[in-house]
């Protein structure tokens, strides 16, 4: 799984926490470094993680790089991770096809548990 964010302190912590629930591993960038060359940081990702600390989805280097993903014919399947699920932000993440909205509300194992069940419906 990619892990997007450009937080160094949060990405590369949820990135070792993820990758001590078992079968997750983690590869994070920020999102220069995924902007810079997005295949290499998608080849053999089966799931992408961008986190987001704003309301508009689209707005910033992470959005971004999340439109560009969205706009792949191949690619994996999109989470984002948002701190609070809105109304709005689910109408937007559904219009632009994320494939799924998360919250950082639920917690470890609840994180771990939706990103298995998006990469067993991901996409070859």
């Amino acid at each position: 799984m990619s892990l997007i964010d450009d937080r160094a302190l949060f990405r590369d912590s949820l990135a070792a926490a993820l990758s001590t629930v078992g079968d997750i591993k983690v590869k994070p960038a920020s999102s220069a470094e995924a902007g810079a060359d997005l295949p290499a940081t998608l080849r053999g990702m089966h799931v992408v993680l961008i986190t987001m600390d704003r309301p508009d989805l689209t707005k910033g280097p992470c959005g971004a790089v999340l439109v560009r993903v969205l706009a792949l014919e191949a690619r994996p399947a999109v989470a984002v991770i948002v701190g609070r699920i809105s109304r709005a932000l689910r109408r937007e993440a559904s219009r632009l096809g994320v494939d799924a909205l998360l919250t950082t509300e639920n917690g470890l194992s609840a994180l771990a548990e939706d990103l298995r069940r998006l990469r067993a419906q991901a996409r070859p």
